[in-house]
């Protein structure tokens, strides 16, 4: 039972560390959403369904508990990715619709992160500023408790009241490392 749960996070760990939704991956794999899901989940399912995940990762079955799954090349699975649209028959429109969405699926997290990077957050700025900008930049539409909770998790963000009640500005400040 330990082994179906190692197994299940490192499968999930593995496709969303990826930028895979479920549906994409399922695709790729040529495994079902619904027993991606219950492998994700520790459920039944049969040793054959892990294979095409693991040639995804390009490690054997027998592997995948020991393997860490983050460290496995970006570049190599793209390439396996490829081998398996040519076995599968995938159709390339299909892949590149894949591709795209791996590419913009970010969470709250990350997506404050790149505004950090950016420099937009070297001002104060209002979470509806914020909330702006990364759909102009990203196209993705975050709701404001999701930044407010991302820019809550971050060490280096500073926040002020802005005079308007319950609200706040935020401010990325970079702190200096202790020796």
């Amino acid at each position: 039972m330990k082994d179906l749960v190692k197994i299940g996070k490192k499968v999930k760990q593995f496709r969303e560390g990826n930028a895979f939704s479920l549906v994409n991956f399922a695709i790729v794999t040529g495994v079902s959403a619904a027993t991606l899901s219950r492998i994700e989940n520790a459920g039944q399912y049969s040793q054959e369904m892990l294979d095409p995940i693991c040639a995804i990762m390009g490690i054997s079955a027998e592997d995948l508990l020991t393997t860490d799954v983050t460290k496995i090349s970006k570049e190599q699975i793209a390439g396996r990715i490829e081998d398996q649209v040519e076995k599968r028959g995938i159709r390339k429109t299909e892949l590149n619709q894949i591709n795209r969405k791996r590419k913009t699926f970010h969470g709250p997290s990350y997506l404050v992160r790149q505004a950090m990077e950016d420099g937009f957050l070297s001002q104060f700025r209002h979470v509806n500023e914020i909330q702006t900008y990364i759909k102009d930049e990203y196209g993705i539409t975050l709701i404001s408790s999701s930044i407010t909770n991302a820019l809550n998790r971050k060490e280096d963000i500073i926040y002020k009241p802005s005079g308007i009640s319950n609200y706040k500005q935020y401010k990325f400040v970079r702190r200096k490392s202790k020796i």
